[in-house]
């Protein structure tokens, strides 16, 4: 047994590398635990809103914010109304499209408009910026 509070190392898979532990995993399984760097929204009637966005590393209610490529003043985040949590992508601080969930990932489906102009967006999870903007 490991002793606790001696720095190093978090706990391991007895005579396992890190690199045997990511070996084990498919690249698709690895992409599925890993979070998000980036998103990609596509789709929603106001086009301005489309495009990549990416981690800002600050986050709002227990999630990353992240911020539009090109246009830095639209944020995909995490908010709360009431007691309750959802997604907002906005801009100027304005909800153009959100979806209510309790999820501190951002949901890919279910967008609604609320002051942006129809569609609602889709939005697609990347683990890498890279990748996102492939």
């Amino acid at each position: 047994r490991r002793p606790r509070g001696r720095g190093g190392p978090g706990p391991r898979a007895p005579g396992r590398t890190g690199a045997q532990l990511l070996a084990m995993f498919e690249f698709d399984e690895l992409e599925a635990v890993l979070p998000p760097e980036a998103y990609v929204v596509y789709g929603a009637g106001a086009p301005e809103v489309n495009g990549m966005y990416t981690d800002t590393h600050v986050e709002a209610f227990g999630a990353p914010i992240f911020r539009h490529s090109v246009m830095s003043d639209h944020l995909l985040a995490r908010e709360r109304a009431g007691e309750r949590h959802g997604w907002l992508l906005g801009a100027n601080r304005r909800p153009l499209y959100g979806v209510r969930t309790e999820e501190t990932r951002c949901p890919t489906a279910g967008w609604r408009a609320f002051k942006g102009e129809l569609p609602a967006p889709r939005v697609e999870a990347f683990s890498s910026v890279a990748e996102a903007g492939q």
